[in-house]
């Protein structure tokens, strides 16, 4: 845990002092999903929380090292606030209004985010509640570098959710470089 908030931290300053570097290449989705469930996956089976993946087959020009980072992020988020025995659906999906684009999301079935947090869960050090922290754990960093990251890929990424329904975030990313 230490040494996931120290990389958060650090990983903080780079994005402000511009120093945040990205590697782009071609990438299929479906190869950035299995990575990330390689990752989540061991998390999701302890808490008996079962990840369902819905695959669009299609490449985008990312830095998947970073991609994955923003996925495994979110992927872990709605593990944690799933109840045992849930689901958790990742999936991407082209954009409805522009070819250029795909839309990932990932979405729980947990207590969900206040609309008056919806915005504010992407800053620095906000968690939806103050135990959060203690209980749930994390620095209250990892939105707001999947934010960072996201819009240094030229994206968007935002959350829809109603209290005891559940959450989506969902990201957007051009599919080729400009």
């Amino acid at each position: 845990r230490m040494i996931n908030l120290i990389n958060d931290f650090l990983n903080i300053e780079k994005i402000r002092h511009g120093q945040f570097v990205l590697n782009p290449s071609l990438v299929l989705i479906e190869e950035l999903f299995q990575l990330c469930e390689e990752i989540t996956k061991p998390m999701a089976d302890e808490k008996s929380v079962t990840l369902v993946w819905q695959n669009v087959e299609c490449e985008i020009f990312v830095d998947a090292e970073r991609i994955v980072q923003v996925l495994v992020n979110l992927v872990c988020n709605a593990i944690k606030f799933s109840k045992p025995g849930g689901e958790v659906l990742i999936g991407a999906s082209p954009c409805k209004n522009n070819a250029g684009e795909v839309e990932i999301s990932v979405k729980d079935f947990g207590r969900g985010i206040p609309e008056e947090m919806l915005d504010k869960v992407f800053e620095r050090y906000q968690q939806v509640e103050a135990s959060d922290l203690l209980v749930k754990g994390g620095s209250g960093l990892g939105l707001s570098i999947c934010k960072a990251i996201v819009e240094l890929h030229g994206g968007q990424i935002w959350a829809t959710s109603k209290p005891g329904e559940g959450t989506a975030v969902v990201f957007r990313l051009p599919l080729l470089k400009d």
